[in-house]
This record gives C-alpha cells, sequence and structure tokens, in this order.
C-alpha cells in the first residue's frame, strides 16, 4: 500500500462526483472501502468458519441482549452513542472511550450497541440481531432493486477502465455483504433515532456507518467522529474526495487529540481539537 493508490482512489471519487448522479455517488461512498482493500487484499472477505454450535450459541446470546430494548421504548435522549466494540481499560473497567468520556462529564446519552462485546445486563440496547434480520430479507428482496444494479455495474466498468483492473473484484458480493448490510444498520438505527428524537450522534466511525452517516448528512443531526485507528495518509476512510453539494456524504465534526492530527483527514475544517482526554466535550450546547 502506498500514497500513489490513495491518490488514485482520490482521482476516482473526483470521476464518480462529476457524474452528478446522487445515487450512484452515495453507492460508491458507502462502497469505495471494501472496493480498497479488495483491490489490494485477497483477505477481506476470508472469515473463520464455526461451527453450527458456535453460531447457535451466538444466536441465543443475541436474542438475549436484545430482549431488553422493551426498557428503552419510552425513553428520550438528544444524544446516541454507537458502540461499534473498540474498547480500552479505564477505571479498571473495559468500555468504549465515548462512553467513558460522556460518563466522567455526566452528560445524559443512550448507547446503541453494533459490539458483541456489550453484555446482557448491561445499559446499551444491542441490535446485531435486529440488524442481522434486516440484512438477511434485504438479500431477498434486492432482485427488486434494479437501479442499484445498474449503478453498480456503471461503477464497476468504470473501476476496471480507471485501474485498469486485471484482478477481479467481485462487486456483487460487496454489494450483498457490506452495502445491504450498511442499509440494515441505518435502518435500525433510524428508528431509535426517531424514537428517542435525537439530534446528536457520535461514534468511532468505521465503513459499516457510511449509509448511516448519509442519512444524518442529509437531516439536521450533528455526527461526531473520535479519533481513534490509524490516522496517516494511507487510511483510505479518511483520505476522499467530495465536492461542497456532497459534503453530507462524510461525518460533520471529527473530534482530533489534538491540532497535529488535522492535515491528516480530508475535508479537515471538521476538526475539532480536544487537546486532552478528560477535557470536556461540548455537546449539549
Amino acid at each position: 500500500m502506498n500514497s500513489r493508490l490513495i491518490n488514485n482512489f482520490i482521482k476516482f471519487d473526483k470521476r464518480i462526483i462529476s457524474l452528478n448522479e446522487k445515487k450512484i455517488i452515495e453507492l460508491w461512498f458507502c462502497i469505495r472501502y471494501a472496493v480498497f482493500y479488495n483491490h489490494v487484499s485477497n483477505k477481506y472477505f476470508k472469515n473463520k468458519k464455526k461451527t453450527f454450535f458456535e453460531y447457535f450459541k451466538k444466536f441465543i446470546f443475541q436474542i438475549l441482549q436484545s430482549i431488553k430494548i422493551i426498557f428503552f421504548l419510552f425513553k428520550r435522549n438528544e444524544i446516541i452513542e454507537i458502540d461499534v466494540g473498540r474498547y480500552k481499560l479505564y477505571d479498571r473497567k473495559f468500555n468504549s472511550t465515548i462512553n467513558h468520556i460522556l460518563k466522567k462529564n455526566k452528560i445524559s446519552f443512550q448507547t446503541i450497541s453494533l459490539s458483541s462485546n456489550s453484555k446482557i445486563l448491561d445499559n446499551k440496547i444491542n441490535i446485531i440481531f435486529f440488524v442481522n434480520i434486516t440484512h438477511f430479507f434485504l438479500k431477498i428482496f434486492m432482485k427488486f432493486r434494479k437501479k442499484d444494479f445498474k449503478d453498480l455495474s456503471l461503477i464497476k466498468k468504470k473501476f476496471n477502465l480507471f485501474f485498469k483492473n486485471k484482478k477481479k473484484i467481485d462487486f456483487l458480493n460487496i454489494y450483498k455483504s457490506i452495502y445491504l448490510q450498511q442499509v440494515a444498520i441505518f435502518l435500525v438505527i433510524k428508528f431509535f433515532i426517531k424514537l428517542f428524537r435525537s439530534k446528536k450522534i457520535i461514534y468511532m466511525e468505521n465503513a459499516n456507518l457510511s449509509k448511516l452517516i448519509q442519512y444524518c448528512g442529509k437531516k439536521s443531526i450533528e455526527t461526531f467522529d473520535v479519533q481513534h485507528s490509524l490516522i496517516s495518509d494511507l487510511n483510505i476512510l479518511y483520505k476522499f474526495y467530495i465536492s461542497k453539494s456532497y459534503k453530507y456524504l462524510v461525518t460533520k465534526n471529527i473530534i482530533i487529540w489534538g491540532k497535529y492530527w488535522k492535515k491528516f483527514y480530508s475535508n479537515n475544517s471538521r476538526c475539532i481539537n480536544n487537546g486532552y482526554l478528560e477535557k470536556k466535550i461540548k455537546f449539549n450546547k
């Protein structure tokens, strides 16, 4: 992996943006991360095979995690934290950085979890089961999404021509496995956004949240990413090109741990320098 490859992806972003076709552009920005890693690696979709018992145990655990949702149906909260499972040790307990900061500053929020790390009896709403069910039905009915397939085919054709690509990237598999999962996550979390009447969403960004980020970008919902992953000129998640018309495609605010990191982000006017971990973050302004 090198900067030349990253720069070529940014050039391809410009080509897609220049089409000025909203649906095509939105689809590309949902799948570009997966396309990138399929382009540079053969291991992106290779998962360790599990036994029937492991799947069954996981299924039961997800149901048990989901049952407690009934206790949250009548709550209202302006701030939602999305827990994606990146935990560190804080006060001798494993927790997400966001959860730790919000609690430390006594900020009211509700956590929605996409992580198997969350426990059955914690105060997080685990939605993995609902996302999996939604994803399952989206795959069944995807044959009716003919416009998506047409757009996907156009992206594939342009990508292969631009990169003179000899390696076969399975765009259809990316669509089924990655894009439709993003749609499922978006649909489930959208339900809770409306239920809680939330106005601010904070998370540690990953590619699975792309469709949700686009939805929030079109609405008056503030999105916050917290610096967490490899921050360099080689991180395709944060290196991209968008025009002003399509700024809704990306997170509105990024909380960084010092001004030094700002230079590594595209559209870095979004960056909020928080300085150090325990400084109060003013989400309630």
